[in-house]
């Protein structure tokens, strides 16, 4: 038997998805989930419990906040798109949704999924992921080095005599 798509949106914040599921019936379903690691997990376990094992996923493309959640879905199997916000403003501008709500703008992503079909994103591999987290690090750590020497800088001016 052949699984109906269903087109999902996902409102990415610091600490919370907005999830909207729109059902081959047409009908949504909304669930919140936290943005960590864990939330994630129960995201992929709310939507295999629910049946829904092929899906077409929207998250617009927000930096750091969408990037562990749609790498979490692309690697349960999911077909994850990441838009630009532009597009899904405009988007919602032309389907006359005015509110801007976490939830609506669930609502419009799954929407925007359904009527544009936009390009699947591909998870970059391992491998990128682990190299990406180490210069992140890196230039952190480097950063501080900086602050430090500053501050040693500023600390021996303090102590120099007049």
């Amino acid at each position: 038997m052949e699984h109906e798509l269903h087109y999902i949106g996902i409102d990415t914040a610091k600490e919370k998805l907005d999830v909207d599921v729109l059902r081959p019936d047409g009908r949504h379903r909304t669930k919140k989930f936290a943005n960590t690691t864990k939330g994630h997990d129960e995201l992929v376990s709310w939507l295999k419990g629910h049946k829904i094992d092929h899906a077409h996923i929207c998250i617009e493309a927000t930096g750091t906040y969408m990037e562990p959640v749609a790498e979490c879905l692309y690697d349960a199997g999911y077909i994850v798109s990441v838009i630009n916000p532009a597009l899904g403003k405009a988007f919602a501008q032309s389907e006359g949704l005015r509110n801007k709500t976490d939830t609506v703008d669930a609502r419009m992503l799954a929407e925007f999924c359904r009527q544009k079909r936009p390009a699947a994103w591909e998870a970059p591999h391992p491998l990128e992921r682990a190299l990406r987290a180490l210069v992140v690090r890196h230039q952190a750590l480097t950063d501080m080095h900086t602050q430090e020497l500053n501050r040693t800088e500023t600390a021996r001016e303090v102590q120099r005599p007049s």
